[in-house]
């Protein structure tokens, strides 16, 4: 294998999957948006627009074959008879039967991303929800995009694991033309494609709806794209980088910030497209139509705050210490990416820290960060809702480094000056693009937030020509088997998806023998039934309802719309009259207990009384392995 990486690209082309993948996610984001516009985001509309847009590929698809490069399955066959190859293979394929044998589970994807999905089925179009709970409203959607023809046309949530799968199988040919393009040899990025993929949070988000990998993969595009381009005469390449930028902000808002590392890329592409001015104005409109740029107009609309922070928490993100959130979320990145994949010591590592955390600081951080990041407190296993690279990835990741600067050799670069600081200046852009949003951001999961930069961080690490040598020796290649097996042990252990039996052996295992086994027993029965979590609290509901009322706050609500089409659920807030629910066609509501002061301002019984309305039920709910059972009441109104 050729290892000058300064050498002529021989892949500027198109690649096809990933260009395909880009172009679908566009479509999709934009066929929402039409149909949305329309009052048709409904089954009849989404089968009409997708017959449209398969009869338009198979008009094009003798020109996107010659435009497009797709690998050949003598190729890929070939390199997959390689032991890192096979092991990612595994691993992807452990993903894929994770996501295919349980349902969704992701907290985040069932309390607001599916959920927000199904109320705009219901309404046949995108609209500002009434909820006191607006991350249902002020999140960028390009997910739920994806997500609504599946809802629409199946009436069920299985398939939505699919667009992260798809984005792990795009990861390996991705990270080779990224890295060679940002400076890594080429023999040491061959090995890098298998092992970057296995990083916690794309592992664990392969067979889940988190939209963590999703969103990383088109920024990875966009940049790769974007240096493509410097070695093509075509402006197919730009206008991709384009697309993907556009569509990496919509995946997630926090992505804005790496806007300034895909700008630099594409810079030097610019001049080419003065010919082709009237398409590339044509794309660019395309693109802001797929960014997050809609959504920002609709939070300003809404909330008077155009990332939707207020809205969603009545935080002013201009008035905490940038200082301090940069500092505190600089050891939650790099303890959550040290931690390891199974932590039993978790509850003595925070007893530890709160012995040796001033009082003083520590009431500083619970001002302004969530309380698991305000105590730098650990999971037990890493999972989906949480991880970062992991351990094994950043662990090699650093020791090749080391490794590199002890054998650093005085290799000439014969490219100019500014050729061999283009690369470091993008993973720079990146760099200054993550301390901004870390000097915004308050949440615990710092490490999660940053899946998106680790492809630009890693390329950093990895330059050294002796990274070549390095990816040879046999200490390095044991301690690669070790993170596939990592990444293995954390798949068949993720209680989102365990591919073992876990409920049937933990069942008849003495729970109160042991702490360890308790959490285990609560965790594994709390995420095996949270996809069906209010099925008591269903039960208790008239036969027939089609309209339920519904008081929460950060509930996993997409568990209570089940079966898909039978019931509208309609949230309550506390300003509404007894007219107003009536109008709205309320006759019950179900309210969890716990969150109804912060929703309603007055205990449940009382706001009840006040409207007129009586408890019928109760129930508790195991809604979180966190916390303690939610007891759950349903009222009813006059």
């Amino acid at each position: 294998m050729p290892d000058n990486s300064s050498s002529r690209d021989r892949h500027a082309g198109v690649p096809g999957p990933l260009a395909l993948w880009v172009l679908l996610c566009a479509f999709l984001g934009a066929v929402g948006w039409g149909l949305s516009a329309l009052g048709l985001m409904n089954r009849t509309g989404y089968v009409a627009t997708l017959l449209v847009g398969a009869v338009a590929v198979g008009f094009f698809w003798r020109k996107l074959t010659r435009e497009f490069q797709f690998p050949k399955f003598q190729r890929l066959r070939r390199r997959f008879r390689r032991g890192f190859p096979r092991a990612y293979l595994l691993l992807s394929a452990m993903a894929l039967l994770g996501g295919i044998l349980h349902p969704p589970t992701n907290y985040d994807g069932m309390a607001y991303r599916s959920a927000r999905v199904l109320h705009w089925l219901a309404e046949g179009n995108y609209h500002w929800i009434h909820t006191a709970f607006n991350r249902l409203n002020t999140r960028a959607p390009e997910f739920e995009m994806l997500s609504a023809p599946l809802f629409a046309i199946t009436h069920s949530d299985r398939l939505l694991f699919l667009a992260n799968t798809i984005s792990l199988f795009l990861l390996p040919g991705l990270v080779f033309g990224l890295f060679t393009r940002l400076g890594v040899r080429r023999r040491a990025a061959w090995n890098w494609m298998w092992l970057a993929p296995t990083g916690y949070c794309f592992l664990t988000q392969a067979g889940s709806i988190g939209n963590d990998l999703f969103g990383a993969v088109f920024a990875a595009a966009a940049i790769d794209f974007a240096l493509r381009a410097r070695q093509s005469p075509t402006p197919a390449l730009v206008w991709l980088s384009i697309l993907s930028a556009a569509l990496m902000t919509n995946s997630k808002s926090s992505n804005l910030v790496l806007l300034l590392p895909c700008a630099l890329a594409v810079l030097p592409s610019l001049p080419r497209l003065r010919k082709h001015l009237l398409s590339t104005a044509l794309v660019g409109a395309f693109a802001l139509l797929v960014s997050v740029l809609p959504q920002l107009v609709v939070n300003q609309k809404y909330s008077r705050d155009i990332l939707g922070a207020q809205a969603e928490s009545g935080i002013q993100l201009g008035t905490r210490p940038a200082g301090l959130l940069l500092v505190n979320n600089s050891v939650l990145f790099a303890l959550q990416n040290l931690a390891p994949p199974v932590f039993p010591l978790s509850k003595a590592w925070e007893r530890w820290v709160e012995k040796l955390t001033p009082p003083g600081y520590r009431a500083r951080l619970e001002e302004y960060f969530e309380p698991f990041g305000a105590h730098w407190s650990l999971p037990d296993m890493q999972a989906e809702e949480a991880a970062g690279l992991g351990f094994g990835v950043t662990l090699l990741a650093a020791v090749s480094f080391l490794a590199g600067l002890l054998n650093r050799s005085q290799v000439p670069d014969p490219r100019p000056i500014w050729e061999r600081w283009f690369g470091p200046a993008i993973m720079a852009g990146a760099a200054v693009g993550w301390c901004v949003l870390m000097t915004k951001s308050g949440m615990t999961t710092a490490a999660r937030v940053s899946a998106p930069f680790y492809l630009l961080f890693l390329p950093a690490l990895l330059r050294s020509p002796a990274q070549t040598a390095i990816v040879r020796s046999k200490w390095w290649r044991k301690l690669a088997v070790a993170v596939f097996l990592m990444g293995a042990l954390l798949l068949i252990l993720s209680p989102a998806r365990p591919l073992w039996p876990a409920q049937t052996i933990l069942s008849r295992v003495n729970a109160s023998s042991h702490p360890l086994l308790q959490r285990a027993q609560t965790v594994y029965s709390v995420y095996a039934t949270r996809y069906r979590a209010f099925d008591p609290a269903i039960a208790l509901l008239p036969p027939g309802l089609k309209t339920l009322g519904f008081v929460s706050f950060d509930d996993p609500e997409t568990a209570l719309w089940r079966p898909f089409g039978s019931r509208r659920i309609l949230h309550v807030k506390g300003e509404d009259s007894l007219a107003d629910l009536r109008r709205r066609g309320i006759e019950y509501v179900l309210v969890n207990s716990q969150q109804a002061k912060l929703v309603l301002g007055v205990p449940v019984e009382e706001w009840a009384q006040r409207l007129g309305g009586s408890v019928v039920a109760e129930v508790d709910l195991r809604l979180r392995a966190s916390y303690g059972p939610a007891r759950c009441v349903l009222v009813h109104l006059p």
